[in-house]
């Protein structure tokens, strides 16, 4: 097997096409193949070292039952028994008579004032950052594995070429696929679009350049964007 150039280890290309151990994307074919994606063998990895530290702590944690103390015979035996009780006799009883007590007056409380929640803050729009399909692929692959925690609720304005255009009602598909002049090993930018605006994508032409502003919504074999726009 050939090695990771990010973490270094012997590894396999996953079936979203990412290294088995650190998730950095690989795109050279040199790799060997394993049909479980990153996210799935990362899982199985996370499970079985929980499992081994479970048993570990509950190996530890056991403790010895205490030996219980044996009363022998003799032991028992050596107790003293109990005093009879002297008898009274109603001569000598003293009755003492306690007065009542008054009962103390009950203090009522003040009704306490609901305190209302404070209103929640709310969220500040995401800054809009403009960059090139190239540009935007190759920040993606600088951050390796932790990509997709970096690019979350990111907004993005895209400027690249139009390489195909999906547009189909049957399916409910709305799609521009934009690359670069150059392709970049990532892959391309997918854009999603909604329903209704079916009418302007079919005056785009692959090879035009477009640039459009979306929301990343996450990154399976390219960058996806969600929300998606025509911008100019």
């Amino acid at each position: 097997m050939a090695n990771c150039p990010n973490c270094g280890l012997s590894t396999v290309r996953t079936k979203d096409w990412a290294c088995q151990w650190c998730g950095y994307p690989l795109v050279s074919g040199i790799y060997g193949k394993t049909s479980k994606t990153f996210a799935e063998l990362k899982h199985e990895r996370e499970g079985q070292a929980t499992l081994t530290a479970l048993l570990v702590e509950s190996e530890s944690t056991i403790e010895p039952e205490p030996e219980t103390d044996q009363v022998t015979e003799a032991e028992a035996s050596t107790e003293p028994e109990p005093e009879p009780a002297q008898e009274t006799t109603d001569d000598t009883a003293v009755l003492e008579s306690v007065p009542d007590e008054e009962p103390e007056p009950v203090m009522e409380q003040e009704p306490v004032a609901e305190e209302k929640p404070a209103p929640k803050a709310e969220k500040e729009p995401q800054p809009v950052q403009e960059v090139t399909v190239a540009e935007l692929c190759s920040s993606y692959q600088s951050y390796g594995m932790a990509g997709h925690d970096e690019f979350k609720d990111s907004v993005f304005r895209v400027t690249g070429l139009v390489d195909s255009v999906v547009n189909k009602d049957v399916v409910g598909t709305y799609r521009v696929a934009l690359t670069d002049s150059e392709p970049h090993p990532l892959g391309e930018v997918y854009c999603k679009f909604g329903k209704e605006d079916a009418a302007e994508l079919n005056h785009l032409t692959v090879g035009q350049e477009l640039t459009v502003e979306g929301k990343y919504e996450g990154f399976v074999t390219n960058i996806m964007l969600t929300d998606c726009v025509l911008v100019g």
